[in-house]
């Protein structure tokens, strides 16, 4: 049962890119990377799997950082009118 989780993970998250919510967004991406970092994990390359693991946490809280930002300037984190707000 273990053994379908990172797929889970991956397939969870792939779909929640589709979303138009940027923190769904977000959170799905960290999704997908933290399934590829248990595939990787269970084999013999764990040093790579902390290195991920750190990058994926720095991605995470420069996302965050980035969205807050979004939040303050445009009041709202839906991606369509963000987009729509290009001059």
């Amino acid at each position: 049962m273990m053994e379908y989780i990172p797929f889970f993970l991956l397939a969870a998250g792939l779909y929640g890119l589709t979303r138009r919510n940027a923190l769904k967004v977000l959170l799905s991406a960290e999704m997908v990377s933290l399934g590829a970092i248990i595939l990787v994990a269970g084999s013999q390359y764990q040093a790579l799997a902390l290195f991920l693991l750190g990058a994926s946490a720095i991605e995470a809280m420069v996302g965050f950082t980035v969205l807050l930002w979004l939040y303050k300037t445009f009041e709202t984190v839906d991606l369509d009118v963000i987009r729509g707000l290009r001059g």
